[in-house]
């Protein structure tokens, strides 16, 4: 099959080759307005034979000689809750549209650029819409241009106004319904359940002492609870029916620890001139240990290899505690940093650390399918380095000297001992006894620096000398230190010092 639109053109184009039995075939995509010449060719052993040529010409562009008409505009009020009304726009089919397009605006006319800056929407063909995002009160002006994929001069239809309801009109709901509330003390927050208004635009939760005087409309001063500062949100349930999560905190700042809170419900209509509370309310005991989360979580370093957690019991019964060591501050608890699961304690003791290390932690109580996490407690543990020890200060052959150390570590005590020889490099001929000396600490530029005044009596130089008398007497020092749980570190040596 070859197509032209030149009669007898020997270049017409090949637009089809049908296979087979195909005797039809349709050619789709040509211009409107334009005729067209077509042949079909037929071949086979013995040759081939052309048939006669076909003229065709396709139909012209449809013409839009008139604006659409039959556009009717009409308010629709709210009908449900969260409903604020909108406005519905139909008008009559065009022939040979495929698209309109709607627009909307606040004057009589559409000129120019106007139409493109309040284009409300376009149709594939249907002929109504719905526009809900208008302001109470405000009159709009309405337009329909049909149009089609040609590009075809569009034509535009006479306007249809509509005004909505203005925001003085009342327009009520029935009041709010208290359903349930649940309280227990194993729960971080109060739960507060009701209906809301039929017909009501907006839900509000107040809270008061006064059961007859919660709501404003029933004489309370207070703010919403899901207002500022404390901002609560109101979840839906499911169409209509809604809770709030009240945490004990916020009742506890607002009427303290032990107080009865009487919590009921407004619903607002679709102004906020008309709107009505329940006549119902629930009332809340709240905790007074107000120990509904973990806030005293403490870690205290026990050696360079033990960290201990304490922190205090929740005032309720609960499932366990989660105990888990984070990587910093903002670190989220998860299985990879869990610890420990713990029941029948609040403590715990972790041997599992490196020393001169920060560490974080972060308990968690569980209580059915709630959980009450903790503070953040940090810690860097002890040093393992043992006690630098200076050489001893004195006279010589006095008895006496004094000895100084420097240490790695703050919050520790120190233990010192001593012993005497009559041959300086003989090393094991001196003792490690723990003598009765007062040592006296103090820091400075992050070291822990101690001394000690020591001495050697007659007694002990003569019972060095009890072999050779006339030998001189060396005296040598070690320095432990002592961790918070009473274990010591390595021990470190003085040098010798002549005492006698």
């Amino acid at each position: 099959m070859r197509r032209s639109t030149i009669p007898g053109d020997p270049a017409a184009v090949v637009v089809a080759t049908p296979a087979g039995s195909a005797r039809d075939y349709l050619d789709a995509g040509l211009s409107v307005g334009t005729t067209y010449y077509y042949t079909v060719s037929a071949s086979g052993p013995q040759g081939a034979v052309t048939s006669t040529e076909v003229q065709v010409v396709t139909a012209p562009p449809p013409t839009f000689t008139a604006p659409p008409t039959g556009l009717v505009t009409t308010w629709v009020p709210p009908v449900s809750i969260m409903d604020l009304g909108h406005v519905h726009l139909e008008w009559d089919p065009y022939p040979g549209a495929n698209a309109y397009e709607v627009y909307r605006t606040p004057v009589a006319e559409l000129v120019g650029n106007q139409q493109f800056a309040n284009l409300l929407g376009v149709t594939s063909g249907a002929t109504a819409i719905d526009d809900g995002a208008v302001i109470r009160g405000v009159r709009y002006h309405y337009f329909v241009i049909a149009h089609d994929t040609l590009s075809t001069p569009r034509r535009i239809s006479d306007p249809a106004t509509v005004s909505a309801a203005a925001p003085g009109t009342p327009v009520g709901c029935d009041a709010p319904v208290v359903d349930t509330v649940s309280s227990a003390p194993d729960l971080a927050a109060g739960q507060f359940f009701f209906w809301g208004g039929a017909n009501a635009r907006e839900n509000h939760v107040y809270a008061g002492l006064d059961p007859a005087a919660v709501t404003p409309l029933s004489g309370g001063t207070s703010a919403p609870l899901d207002g500022p500062p404390n901002n609560l949100p109101i979840v839906q349930v499911r169409p209509g029916y809604y809770r709030m999560d009240i945490p004990w905190s916020v009742l506890q700042g607002l009427y303290g620890a032990g107080a009865t809170v009487h919590v009921a419900a407004e619903s607002w209509g679709l102004t906020t001139s008309y709107h009505s509370a329940s006549l119902q309310h629930a009332s809340f005991l709240v905790p007074a240990s107000g120990s509904a989360v973990i806030t005293d979580l403490a870690a205290a370093r026990l050696n360079p290899g033990a960290v201990q957690l304490t922190w205090s019991p929740m005032a309720f019964l609960i499932d366990g505690y989660d105990v888990y060591r984070l990587a910093s501050q903002t670190d989220a608890p998860s299985a990879t940093n869990l610890l420990a699961s713990l029941w029948g304690t609040n403590s715990y003791l972790d041997t599992t650390v490196s020393p001169s290390t920060t560490y974080f932690y972060r308990v968690i109580a569980r209580k059915s399918r709630s959980s009450y996490p903790s503070n953040a407690a940090q810690v860097k543990t002890f040093s393992d380095w043992p006690p630098v020890v200076l050489p001893p200060v004195g006279l010589p052959f006095t008895g006496s000297a004094e000895l100084g150390w420097s240490s790695f570590n703050d919050g520790t005590t120190f233990k010192v001992y001593g012993g005497t020889s009559f041959n300086p490099l003989d090393l094991p001929g001196f003792s490690t006894a723990l003598l009765p000396v007062t040592v006296t600490t103090y820091s400075d530029f992050g070291m822990t620096l101690g001394g000690a005044a020591l001495s050697c009596t007659t007694a002990q130089r003569d019972a060095t000398r009890t072999s050779l008398f006339l030998l001189k007497v060396w005296g040598r020092w070690w320095v432990s230190e002592v961790y918070p749980d009473g274990t010591e570190s390595a021990k470190s040596a003085s040098l010798p010092m002549l005492l006698w």
